[in-house]
């Protein structure tokens, strides 16, 4: 969940308003008090992304193009107690919070319709109508472009887990699992029946925290799809 208030920041003489921001900023504890320390847990690997400095602009993005300040912020990742990264419609920020001021910034060349970070290393997955994108966030490079489109109409999202591993789902293309430091698909799940398993209706994704399992909400039926990531098969539903 998010609180929602009003953080002005100034870029290039313009006024956006950011209203999404992490309840780990805004937390109080039972008696009222003001956030502690200590709330977001950096991991190592997120050290690095700390570090990037300058404007990143992706290959295909044309040189006509002129970039923009982010409007329309579709997602947040806390990273540290100090900086957190914004997702918007053509480009992704990490933002000081206290100073206000944008550390990075990377431009893109089509809408991003979902993103998702590595919880162990410091790649960031842009889903385009097109394709799916690899950002290593210690260098400002792409370094994988995948072949699975995320299409914001048929409820494109994606996840990490550890190891490297990316679970990616659209309408079109299913739910499929991702190698992403070789780029390769491993498989696609399959149901009971031996189809795709795809629905406009699965709303969310999440890894178990041992790795060994993909847990799929259904927002139509209000079950919960366990999938083993051993074999790629159904091991339990919970309704």
């Amino acid at each position: 969940m998010f609180d929602r208030f009003a953080l002005t920041l100034q870029r290039n003489e313009c006024y956006h308003i950011l209203r999404l921001l992490p309840h780990q900023f805004l937390h109080r504890n039972e008696k009222g008090r003001e956030p502690q320390k200590g709330t977001t847990k950096l991991h190592m690997s997120h050290s690095s992304l700390l570090q990037l400095r300058g404007s990143f602009y992706d290959p295909l993005l044309s040189a006509d193009c002129s970039p923009s300040a982010p409007r329309d912020i579709t997602d947040v990742f806390p990273v540290s107690e100090e900086n957190t990264i914004i997702v918007s419609a053509q480009s992704v920020h990490l933002l000081d919070l206290p100073r206000q001021v944008f550390l990075w910034s990377i431009f893109v060349a089509a809408p991003i319709t979902a993103a998702t970070l590595a919880p162990d290393q410091p790649l960031l997955a842009l889903g385009f109508p097109e394709e799916t994108v690899l950002w290593d966030l210690s260098k400002g490079q792409v370094t994988q472009r995948l072949a699975c489109p995320l299409s914001e109409s048929d409820g494109g999202k994606g996840v990490f887990g550890s190891g490297g591993i990316l679970a990616l789902t659209s309408l079109s293309e299913g739910v499929q699992l991702w190698n992403v430091e070789a780029g390769q698909l491993l498989y696609t799940l399959i149901d009971e029946k031996g189809k795709y398993l795809r629905s406009p209706s699965f709303k969310s994704m999440e890894f178990s925290p041992d790795g060994q399992f993909l847990a799929i909400g259904d927002a139509d039926y209000h079950d919960v799809w366990l999938w083993r990531l051993a074999d790629g098969r159904l091991h339990q539903m919970l309704y």
